[in-house]
């Protein structure tokens, strides 16, 4: 398989449609698809697939599996029966589309739709996985050079009446999110020139009521940009927010 992603981890409640060009009775099992709450450190995502060979279906699953079994840990499929008339009978072009929103700390709900129709039996939900993500393509085929995929129109949007946070960090961890980067590089080396750092209250000039054990710390030790310190996250496709 291969997979694209973008974003970050700790994106949540969002929509991911594109046009995907879907591959109607290829050998070898040829999935095209899109990619939900994606995280490589933990080896997991969903993936909505057209899987239009014998199995005759739009696939819905996550990526770890059984190791007794080899089928996914969750999975639902949505038939050519279940959905007469919106399944193609050709390879060609379709859009895709899935929404997905966490509902509690532990739960999700996906919508997923073809050719701007909610395909049958949806909602779907699933518990104790993932609650966010990066959001990618996806592309697989049974053998050694894989599968060409071909993508278009790709369009990401958070879902109408979100209003949860994209992104927190209080640091108390002690360990500053992984998700920080560093706005500047050192010169020569394009090594991150300074990073975010969790350290104790304690080493703040006075301590902020209620903040915890740990705060936030980020300096420009060497002076190698004037002083100036800086750093990000989040990626660079980000607009409409706010930050607090």
């Amino acid at each position: 398989s291969a997979v694209a992603v973008a974003g970050f981890t700790g994106l949540r409640d969002y929509s991911i449609e594109a046009d995907v060009y879907v591959y109607v009775g290829a050998s070898a099992s040829s999935y095209t698809g899109l990619v939900v709450y994606a995280d490589s450190s933990k080896k997991e995502f969903y993936k909505l697939r057209a899987d239009l060979d014998a199995s005759n279906r739009i696939n819905l699953s996550n990526l770890k599996s059984n190791p007794s079994t080899f089928a996914p840990y969750f999975n639902k499929d949505f038939t050519v029966a279940q959905n007469p008339g919106l399944f193609p009978t050709v390879s060609s072009w379709h859009k895709m589309k899935v929404e997905v929103r966490t509902t509690s700390a532990d739960s999700i709900t996906i919508w997923t739709y073809f050719d701007g129709t909610l395909i049958a039996n949806n909602p779907v939900k699933d518990t104790a996985r993932m609650t966010s993500g990066q959001f990618g393509l996806y592309s697989f085929k049974q053998g050694a050079t894989g599968l060409a995929a071909y993508f278009d129109n790709i369009v990401v949007k958070t879902l109408p009446g979100t209003s949860s946070a994209i992104f927190s960090e209080d640091f108390e961890t002690g360990t500053a999110s992984s998700q920080w980067g560093a706005y500047y590089r050192q010169p020569g080396t394009s090594l991150a020139e300074d990073s975010l750092k969790a350290v104790p209250m304690a080493q703040a000039p006075a301590a902020l009521a209620g903040g915890g054990n740990y705060v936030g710390w980020l300096q420009d030790l060497d002076g190698t940009y004037t002083g100036s310190a800086v750093a990000v996250a989040g990626f660079t496709g980000l607009r409409d927010y706010s930050i607090e």
